[in-house]
């Protein structure tokens, strides 16, 4: 193996499933986790479900605009609280097994066939999880102490951070689509990282971004992340023309710019 090349982890790294619980102990049951578009939630009781690494997270909009994000548990009898994303949630969250509610903002305020000299509400409210919105891209995390988000953005080797200037949080989602790759989350990582395959596997791409059709992901000349587009091109788009007006914030080296930066373990940007 030259310094030029590194070698990749083993087979079994990628495949044992005793790997794999060590990674959800150790990467995703203790940072941050990116869980998907603020304006997904744009109403009181919008809900949004994600699976973290096994663990099933709800996250909800309050009646003053608050973002709260629970374990999807019903403290019960462990039901799943909701199986899906989407919204109707009014003012409370209601388990659909034995009817016991929560308020948008967890505590519990019904249960039916248990009277309130039975049982302490105050003490059985919805397990919190940590939730953060930067630029419109909700976050969580399941550390009992987790650091600020934008502190540990700081430590990400691609610096996200300098994606601020361009204001993402003024973006709204225009379209999604949900893809299911058969393989281990690594291998996408690894794909995304480097680009020797580009050529190719991509030579539309490679066209597009002459440093891609070199086989190089990062332009070492420059220090924001990005990668100049071919003569001509103003979009990272199949012809490398922009449909859209160009976002108001952006630079004119940012127009003709690919920009790109990956939030460990799993935002790609």
């Amino acid at each position: 193996v030259t310094a030029a090349m590194k070698a990749t982890l083993r087979g079994e790294d990628y495949r044992s499933p005793a790997i794999f619980d060590l990674e959800r102990e150790r990467i995703f049951h203790r940072i941050w986790f990116y869980s998907g578009r603020a304006e997904r939630l744009g109403h009181v009781g919008d809900r949004l479900v994600i699976d973290v690494a096994g663990e099933s997270v709800l996250i909800v909009r309050d009646r003053n605009g608050g973002l709260h994000a629970y374990y999807n548990v019903c403290r019960h009898r462990g039901s799943q609280l909701c199986d899906d994303s989407g919204s109707g949630f009014g003012a409370a969250i209601t388990c659909p097994y034995h009817a016991w509610s929560y308020s948008l903002a967890g505590q519990l305020v019904a249960t039916p066939n248990v009277g309130p000299e039975e049982l302490d509400r105050g003490a059985f409210g919805l397990r919190r999880v940590a939730v953060e919105d930067w630029q419109g891209f909700l976050f969580v995390s399941l550390a009992d102490d987790p650091p600020a988000l934008r502190d540990w953005m700081v430590d990400q080797n691609d610096h996200p951070l300098s994606f601020e200037r361009l204001e993402l949080g003024r973006l709204r989602l225009g379209a999604r689509t949900v893809s299911e790759a058969m393989a281990n989350w690594k291998i996408l990582i690894e794909n995304y990282a480097e680009c020797l395959h580009c050529p190719q596997v991509h030579p539309e791409l490679a066209a597009l971004i002459p440093l891609h059709g070199r086989g190089d992901v990062i332009d070492r000349e420059r220090h924001d992340g990005g990668a100049w587009l071919a003569e001509g091109a103003n979009s990272f788009s199949a012809d490398g023309t922009a449909p859209l007006p160009v976002i108001s914030t952006m630079t004119t080296d940012d127009a003709r710019s690919y920009l790109s930066a990956f939030v460990y373990p799993n935002m790609f940007l």
